[in-house]
């Protein structure tokens, strides 16, 4: 469910970057450093 919440999250910014400035490049740019930082928390709420 937590990774559902994020692809949830991560679709909603996209498509929000998409309206904003319509450049695909910069959306998927910014989707690639979300899902690193989404990683990363998700290994520190799931432990070492």
């Amino acid at each position: 469910m937590y990774v559902e919440t994020w692809q949830e999250i991560f679709l909603d910014k996209k498509i929000r970057l998409i309206d904003q400035r319509n450049d695909e490049y910069k959306v998927w740019e910014s989707f690639a450093v979300d899902d690193a930082l989404a990683e990363s928390i998700h290994k520190g709420d799931s432990g070492p």
